[in-house]
């Protein structure tokens, strides 16, 4: 059987070890992936707001202006150009050029892919919620269309990014937090990250002192991502001798909600270690 397929195209790029290549004699490094080689201990940074470029672990752009990049200490910034720089991404080897790989913002660091330069105007840290958010977009910016491809298999593949995702499957335990819930997960199976904050409505976070929760995945993968479908599940506990009380008229109201509540998941992000 023969069919045309929309899929988004995948412009994230993430690294085991983007590292800096220090070329004797010349004032300007670049940090980009050319081995897996161990990076070398903590660096003194040059000024408070520099980002080291050495080891870094990923690269997202949604938009055209900027880019997203997940320092080697999983810290998230956000790098701003001079001038709009789209797909950058797509192209061939994007890497980071800058002093000693420190990105400052002082005017002498660019990105580069393949025949493209973008020079940086201003560098920030950012939070991991909003970094979050920038890979997803990332991931569902642009589809594309395919030419016609031959289905042999129906399978479901989407995994999803543990820059914005955490599988249920690795799920050890939970704990109420100010957003909503914090899940704890094995670290080893979620890009290295413990803890994952899921974010529901205010009208939410008052049902999740319950001691049993169950996650639901919108696209059936058993991954939470904050995408439509993806809820949170109340599960209340009965307690038989109150509800016994309750049936015979000795309490006002009954002790619980029996109603099973659902609440949607607004987004999902790495905890703050």
């Amino acid at each position: 059987m023969t069919t045309r397929s929309i899929l988004p195209v995948r412009q994230r790029r993430r690294f085991p070890a983007l590292l800096a290549i220090l070329a004797v004699g010349l004032p300007l490094t670049t940090a980009h992936a050319e081995s897996p080689a161990p990076v070398s201990a903590a660096r003194t940074a040059p000024g408070p707001q520099c980002m080291d470029a050495k080891g870094l672990l990923e690269m997202n752009q949604s938009s055209p202006d900027s880019i997203t990049l997940l320092d080697r200490n999983q810290s998230p910034w956000r790098v701003r150009f001079n001038a709009a720089c789209p797909g950058l991404l797509a192209a061939e080897d994007p890497r980071v050029a800058a002093v000693d790989s420190w990105v400052c913002g002082t005017g002498d660091e660019r990105v580069m892919a393949g025949d493209r330069t973008c020079t940086v105007a201003a560098v920030e840290r950012i939070s991991r919620r909003e970094f979050a958010q920038q890979a997803k977009q990332n991931d569902v910016a642009r589809p594309v269309t395919l030419d016609a491809v031959n289905v042999t298999e129906h399978r479901r593949t989407f995994r999803g990014s543990p820059s914005y995702c955490f599988s249920t499957r690795h799920v050890r335990g939970w704990s109420d937090s100010a957003q909503g819930v914090t899940v704890e997960t094995n670290p080893r199976y979620s890009g290295g990250y413990r803890h994952y904050v899921i974010e529901v409505a205010p009208s939410c976070r008052g049902l999740v002192h319950s001691p049993q929760l169950r996650f639901h995945s919108g696209f059936k993968t058993g991954v939470i991502c904050g995408h439509p479908g993806d809820m949170l599940e109340v599960i209340p506990t009965v307690d038989p001798i109150l509800d016994a009380i309750a049936e015979r008229g000795y309490l006002p109201e009954p002790p619980i909600n029996r109603t099973q509540a659902r609440c949607e998941i607004l987004a999902v992000y790495p905890a703050a270690s």
